[in-house]
């Protein structure tokens, strides 16, 4: 379990001025710090007015939602093709920080541009201040999928593109991004990609399934080709990727431990089991924000179900194992700190990203990831361990410079 509400690095109260929230770290080690996982929480008028003219008049807005009665600081919510993108409650009532127009992020102890990213050079100098030399930033909104028209899926995250890299623009030394991509339309996705790449982003975001299909379908081979063509880091990041699992999930309870706990185990049956590794063997792919005993118990069950006959044909040659060992699979996990070393004996010590998941809160409500200072003060870990999960896997899987 995580210790994160009993944390040796408590921060300090919200009431306090949001600039004053964090103290400025001193790093006692002698590398550079990459953080591989953190976000960028979405508000109105930046990324969605990048949007082609052609969809002007399907652009998302945020608009005021004060009946969440469970939640009333959350009393803001997008409106994106006659939905409410986060719904906040009721079946399939994902709960989501962005926009962060609303009163929940505003009591984060950062200031909102920080959060959103609209600023970032103030992004980069928080990111200073906390020891970070380089942060590879994901999208929050993104984390559902948001409509059916994959045509106009693809727009949106063109339009987050396009804005993600005209904000790196201002911090290129701090700031990389994993660009999104319309996985669920392989050939907008290859498209996606390679725009992408021109535009500096660092890997590609991809949820744990691609809509109700599962990623090893061999309808989606042309990205993956692409990806290990243009050596492509692909994130496989947790989220609520299946709209009619998510839908089924009536109770917050069950859009956490169902319908988004669950989501990865999916996309580790497709990299593990699918075959992907024997069509494209220098593929990058990494798993982000999972659970490390989440993957201890799914290769337990794995290699349990690869030698018997119930489960022939098995779609992959290799056992999951075999994969794991002879390919580029990578591991970014919150929680679970105290099992850390186990898991390392597990994938490798040259497998494990460190993720600093900001500005994401985690349990506490409102309170911030402080995972950096967990890997950091970890005393289960040496010293080469902590340069491994806090620079050199990051820069081996990113490609990252000094």
């Amino acid at each position: 379990m995580s210790t994160i509400l009993n944390s040796p690095h408590p921060l300090p109260s919200a009431a306090a001025p949001a600039q004053q929230q964090w103290k400025k770290y001193t790093s006692p080690f002698d590398f550079k710090q990459f953080d591989s996982d953190s976000h960028v929480q979405e508000v109105g008028d930046s990324w969605e007015l990048y949007l082609p003219e052609e969809f002007a008049h399907r652009r998302p807005h945020v608009i005021d939602n004060p009946h969440v009665s469970l939640r009333p600081s959350r009393n803001k919510t997008w409106y994106i093709d006659g939905r409410l993108v986060p719904k906040n409650q009721g079946n399939g009532g994902v709960v989501m920080s962005t926009p962060a127009e609303m009163d929940f992020a505003k009591r984060k102890p950062v200031p909102v541009p920080i959060q959103a990213c609209t600023d970032p050079v103030a992004r980069a100098q928080l990111m200073r201040d906390q020891g970070l030399d380089r942060t590879v930033l994901f999208s929050t909104l993104f984390l559902e999928t948001l409509t059916d028209d994959l045509v106009y899926e693809a727009a949106l995250m063109r339009a987050w593109n396009d804005w993600m890299a005209e904000m790196r623009s201002k911090a290129p030394d701090m700031i990389e991004f994993a660009a999104l991509v319309p996985i669920r339309s392989p050939e907008l996705a290859v498209q996606e990609m390679r725009h992408a790449k021109e535009k500096g982003a660092t890997a590609v975001m991809i949820l744990p399934t691609a809509g109700e299909r599962m990623l090893h379908d061999p309808l989606f081979d042309p990205f993956w080709s692409e990806a290990q063509n243009m050596n492509m880091p692909v994130c496989v990041h947790i989220g609520w990727p299946n709209p009619r699992q998510t839908f089924e999930c009536t109770t917050p309870s069950s859009i956490f431990l169902g319908a988004f706990d669950l989501s990865v185990w999916w996309a580790y049956i497709s990299i593990f089991t699918g075959g992907i590794y024997d069509r494209f063997p220098r593929l990058k792919v990494s798993f982000v924000e999972h659970d490390a005993r989440f993957f201890s118990l799914f290769l337990e069950r794995a290699m349990h179900w690869w030698p018997t006959a119930a489960c022939k044909p098995w779609p992959g040659k290799k056992s999951p194992e075999a994969v794991l060992r002879e390919h580029a699979v990578y591991f970014g996990f919150e929680g679970d700190y105290d099992y850390m070393p186990e898991f390392m004996k597990l994938v490798g010590d040259d497998r494990v990203l460190g993720a600093f998941d900001f500005p994401h809160t985690h349990y506490g409500e409102a309170s911030l990831s402080q995972s950096f200072d967990f890997m950091r003060d970890h005393v289960g870990l040496s010293l080469l361990q902590k340069r491994q999960v806090l620079h050199d896997n990051a820069a081996a899987f990113y490609g990252l410079k000094d």
